[in-house]
């Protein structure tokens, strides 16, 4: 991902692991903006902002360190993944976002599948949501919430 003012947050190339993961062709993903991509909605609001925070102060909260992430994948569910950044600076490109994802578990990618002798209790269900004042908005789900209790990805606020 590109961090550069003219381009910032424009996917500038991916690997083979996310269309693995995610269902994406190379094509849909590259040279749009992450925000409209992948990343869920309640987190896109505040990523330029946290990108922003980052290019002015240098302070590395994120960049290094493994975290949990949701992407979205091609049918609208969020994937479950491990999740680390690096930054790159490239004297053509200008500074770069370089991530390296792996997902937690293969059932969870592109497209989705459950081992057949899996019991129900044993498989892990992901929400994301905010709690504003009074309202609750849902925004990502794992496709193992539609396929076990119906809900369907077009009722997340993506």
């Amino acid at each position: 991902m590109s961090g550069n003012t003219h381009n910032k947050n424009k996917v500038t190339d991916i690997t083979y692991n996310i269309t693995r993961i995610l269902g994406y062709n190379k094509l849909d993903i590259v040279n749009m903006n992450i925000n409209s991509t992948i990343v869920p909605k309640l987190l896109a609001e505040i990523h330029d902002e946290l990108i922003d925070r980052f290019m002015e102060s240098s302070k590395r909260r994120v960049v290094g360190v493994l975290r949990l992430l949701f992407p979205i994948n091609k049918d609208g569910y969020i994937v479950p993944v491990h999740f680390i950044m690096k930054v790159l600076p490239n004297l053509n490109d200008g500074l770069q976002f370089v991530s390296f994802v792996k997902e937690i578990n293969e059932m969870y990618c592109y497209p989705y599948k459950i081992p057949t002798n899996m019991p129900i209790e044993d498989i892990e269900h992901f929400l994301i949501y905010k709690y504003d004042k009074s309202n609750m908005i849902v925004s990502g789900i794992t496709q193992s919430l539609n396929k076990y209790f119906g809900i369907p990805a077009l009722l997340t606020n993506n």
